[in-house]
């Protein structure tokens, strides 16, 4: 199998990375807001729990994945890869709006799914949660990709088959994984493929780490970001997974300590999309000092050098292409996350790249973006169980 290495170094005043915690932020940076500030935009749904990826079906319809509130103490309790003690439960589902002329009606379509977060009674119970990221839903057929951030203990850096999570855990073989099944079903899905065995099998850069956070279809298959082990993934069935870019990475100026003194900073990829030129788009999060204005959009094509589409945003987490070639990305901290403050914006690039401007801004903790029409819909306090929502953000000018 070949594999692209792609190192990506940030020039001098472009923008550059951030890191994911569990799946959104680190545990220091969970938001307390529960409505957007300014903006037009308004409230379509509600009381979700770690909302994450959102899209959009044939029909119209909306479907967001919810990473839920892991689980209760228990044996499926442990130090995640983050720091962050978690336990495991079956919080973690699917939720469906649909509009019409009396508003919008909102249900969870699909529950039981696993998720992973701090137990109730822990500081920052139920938060920043591992669980679905994404979804794509075709008729009553779904696919969906389950968060992880779980390493295993004691592996030195490099391929480790033995690495396995799973039965040092006591965790569901979704997690981790494409999966695949039928809504209204009373079946559990099946794993398509589990992208942390690959990271565990291949783990092309440093120790093992997985959490696939987007989901596309692409070309006869997926495209999936794995923020974990910081690859991008297009999957084609069970044995069928190709790394189209493996990001490594770059040392930075660490600001707690003096100059000159560097520490080395993840890329962190969040989301990948084809654009209308066929080329592949990522955004980054970056990994720790989650620079302000430090993320940059990638295109990269076939043959050619990674090169900055848009720069100066801060923390992406989700992109999305307009029919007239302008792609908006979520900010999920727009101060930084370093800064605590998880207060974010939906930004657009205009055609062909450049300056991003805000579209909607003062949301707290967005997440995932889709576009319908001439709305746009993000998912806001997306690391916080039961105040989580979806905002329809008008893109009329």
């Amino acid at each position: 199998m070949r594999i692209h290495r792609i190192r990506v170094v940030a020039a001098v005043g472009s923008a550059s990375l951030l890191m994911l915690g569990l799946a959104v932020a680190p545990a220091s940076a969970h938001t307390t807001s529960t409505s957007p500030s300014s903006g037009s935009y308004r409230v379509i749904a509600e009381g979700l729990n770690n909302p994450r990826g959102i899209t959009v079906d044939a029909r119209g319809a909306l479907y967001v994945a919810e990473a839920g509130t892991g689980g209760p103490e228990s044996d499926s309790c442990f130090v995640a890869s983050a720091g962050t003690r978690v336990c495991a439960g079956d919080t973690s589902s699917i939720t469906q709006l649909t509009a019409s002329r009396h508003g919008w009606h909102q249900q969870r379509v699909v529950t039981g799914l696993p998720s992973l977060a701090p137990p109730p009674g822990a500081t920052g119970a139920g938060t920043e949660a591992s669980g679905a990221s994404a979804v794509l839903v075709n008729g009553r057929h779904y696919d969906a990709v389950i968060g992880f951030g779980v390493g295993c203990e004691d592996v030195a850096s490099g391929p480790d088959p033995s690495c396995d999570p799973w039965t040092e855990h006591g965790l569901s073989r979704l997690s981790g994984a494409l999966v695949t099944g039928t809504i209204g079903s009373h079946h559990a899905p099946r794993v398509v493929t589990s992208l942390a065995e690959y990271e565990y099998r291949t783990n092309p850069i440093d120790s093992p780490d997985s959490n696939p956070v987007s989901l596309v279809r692409d070309r006869g298959g997926y495209l999936i970001a794995d923020a974990g082990a910081n690859v991008i993934l297009q999957v084609r069935s069970r044995n069928h997974i190709r790394a189209l870019a493996q990001f490594a990475d770059v040392d930075v100026q660490n600001p707690f300590a003096p100059p000159g003194v560097m520490t080395p900073m993840q890329f962190v990829p969040t989301s990948a999309v084809r654009g209308p030129d066929g080329a592949l788009y990522v955004s980054q999060l970056t990994g720790f000092p989650f620079p302000q204005g430090g993320s940059t959009i990638w295109r990269i094509s076939a043959g050619h050098a990674p090169t900055p589409y848009a720069t100066g945003l801060t923390n992406v987490t989700d992109l999305a292409f307009a029919r007239d070639g302008s792609l908006y990305a979520v900010e999920i901290s727009a101060a930084g996350l370093l800064s605590g403050d998880t207060t974010g914006a939906l930004m657009r690039v205009p055609r062909h790249g450049g300056t991003a401007t805000v579209v909607a801004g003062g949301l707290p903790a967005p997440y995932g973006v889709a576009l319908q029409g001439r709305d746009a819909y993000v998912t806001v306090n997306s690391s916080s169980p039961g105040i989580g929502q979806v905002v329809q953000v008008s893109l009329t000018r």
